[in-house]
């Protein structure tokens, strides 16, 4: 079955160095210049704040939102632009502490908060996959917060239970792969899900996990190579996809690259 129910209690899973990601207000977004767009719903909220003096744009004027008759339903249009940046994309004002700190932040998500944001903004660095296992998140490296926490993150990377996607989301936008069949592992043969599973990982301990092979990237990566290539080998029988891996659930490491070794116990 790769159909399921996906709800508040189903699980979503991120690789340990993301599962933390907060918004720092770097920008990156707010000034690649993409037209983002904005949900019907979202444009009195903003409104109002603007009427109420509580936001501004980066150039003072009330206009700020793009209207488009080509819109598709449910969406007003997109934010303005201003020097090629979202036209919140702002300063602080001196001496007001709701609108965060020294550097340029999303004022809307200053001060309206991160509800009060169009879905797209809402979501971005998430990109995830939704199917019968719950919800996947990985992280657009794009965002340069995103990016810092590869570097941040001390110790091997797993996979790892973690908050909703997007905060008071429960289902999030993504690939939404709930009554879709899973990945192909050969032209006549697909995976299951719990094979999927085994495959994520299989491929996030060998480039990063406890028990990472010794070698460079290249040498990890052809070493991923080579379990594919042995793993395409399977045919349907008595035995699971991955219960015909060995039981420490990897392949047989091939010959021809880098030889797994045990994990070194820790001096002393």
């Amino acid at each position: 079955m790769t159909s399921g129910t996906v709800t508040a209690s189903s699980p979503t899973l991120w690789l340990s160095c993301h599962v933390h990601y907060a918004c720092r207000h770097a920008g990156a977004c707010c000034r690649s210049g993409w037209p983002l767009p904005v949900e019907s719903q979202v444009v009195p909220v903003i409104d109002a704040a603007i009427a109420a003096n509580r936001l501004r744009t980066v150039d003072g004027s009330p206009v700020w939102l793009l209207a488009s008759v080509e819109a598709p339903p449910g969406v007003a249009g997109t934010f303005r632009l201003a020097d090629d940046a979202c036209v919140f994309h702002v300063a602080p004002r001196r001496n007001d502490a709701a609108h965060g700190t020294a550097g340029r932040h999303c004022a809307v998500h200053a001060v309206e908060g991160h509800e009060a944001l169009p879905a797209s903004c809402q979501h971005f660095p998430r990109v995830c996959l939704v199917d019968g296992r719950g919800v996947r998140v990985s992280l657009s490296h794009y965002c340069p917060t995103a990016a810092s926490l590869l570097f941040a993150h001390e110790g091997p990377v797993e996979v790892v239970a973690g908050p909703p996607a997007v905060p008071g989301t429960a289902v999030p936008e993504g690939l939404d792969a709930r009554d879709e069949l899973p990945p192909r592992l050969t032209p006549g043969v697909l995976m299951d899900l719990e094979a999927l599973t085994a495959w994520e990982h299989l491929v996030v301990q060998t480039l990063a996990g406890a028990d990472a092979p010794p070698g460079t990237p290249a040498e990890a990566v052809a070493l991923l190579r080579a379990y594919a290539e042995r793993l395409v080998e399977w045919t349907p029988g008595d035995a699971s996809l991955p219960r015909s891996w060995p039981r420490n659930g990897r392949p047989p490491p091939p010959s021809c690259v880098v030889i797994w070794r045990p994990r070194r116990s820790a001096p002393g």
